[in-house]
């Protein structure tokens, strides 16, 4: 008994002085701890926002999505206000206050992202608000939901000639599945023709609807592969690329994002590397 004590003193011992001898570092394999996030830019902001608790055809993943992409932003130093499940009123009221943070800097960039129901009419985009049940006929569009070109107007009179990014996660169906009237009888959105320094990300190709969910998952298909792609140092061009081939790929031609964009200033999150 002895003896047998005295082998486990020993192992014990031993032990304890291998693990004194031995770096930290090997003992963990030597893994870094993840980078500290940048600062947060002043000159970048973003507005996110997801309604998925409609009063006609709730969705499932825009509050997720909404989410998930404001605490990317945020690692990527991009200040972020995030609202879900909001209504017309307070929708507009985020833009404005979105326009002036914007506009508290000079050549700011900006980034708008909306995950829900989106609807075109007479080829204009709009975003639908949770108390969609207000809207019974095409022409309510107009006045009781969110203009995406008036977004877009709003954006860049804040970030004066600066870079506008906009992310539309909003393509999904037909919000209104039990009425005749369905935006101008076309699916999905139409392509806006973007002005000078204006991204426009959609989550599939113009007139075109997306797909709700990913096999189940927490995010829709389109916001899964961005939050994927949103990296430093990488162009934001090369992320919609691989956004767009990787939707592609999962569901096997069904969808395809789309992107158009009038630009000649390089962006990278935290910041492009020396050419």
């Amino acid at each position: 008994m002895k003896k047998l004590f005295s082998i486990v003193l020993v192992c014990f011992f031993s032990a304890y002085l291998l693990s004194a001898c031995i770096p930290p570092c090997l003992l963990s394999a030597c893994i870094p701890p993840p980078p500290p996030p940048p600062p947060a830019d002043p000159k970048q902001q973003a507005l996110v926002i997801g309604n998925a608790e409609y009063k006609e055809n709730e969705l499932t993943n825009p509050v997720n999505d909404a989410k998930d992409m404001a605490k990317s932003l945020t690692k990527q130093g991009v200040n972020v206000v995030l609202h879900t499940n909001f209504d017309r009123k307070k929708m507009e009221d985020a833009i404005r206050e979105f326009k002036n943070r914007l506009f508290a800097h000079e050549k700011s960039v900006g980034l708008f992202y909306f995950s829900g129901h989106g609807a075109q009419v007479d080829g204009k985009n709009y975003l639908i608000p949770i108390n969609n049940d207000e809207i019974k006929f095409d022409d309510d569009v107009l006045d009781k939901a969110v203009d995406v070109d008036k977004v877009i107007a709003q954006m860049k009179q804040g970030t004066n000639d600066g870079l506008n990014i906009i992310i539309l996660d909003a393509c999904r169906n037909n919000p209104y599945p039990s009425r005749p009237t369905k935006g101008d009888g076309k699916d999905g959105l139409a392509s806006i023709p973007p002005a000078e320094g204006v991204i426009i990300g959609y989550a599939t190709a113009p007139g075109y609807t997306a797909l709700d969910f990913s096999k189940g998952e927490r995010n829709g298909l389109y916001t899964k592969y961005l939050l994927k792609a949103i990296q430093p140092k990488k162009q934001i061009y090369k992320m919609f690329i691989e956004v767009r081939n990787d939707v592609l790929k999962e569901s096997n031609g069904k969808q395809e994002p789309w992107t158009t964009m009038s630009t000649s200033n390089r962006f990278c999150f935290g910041g492009c590397p020396e050419p």
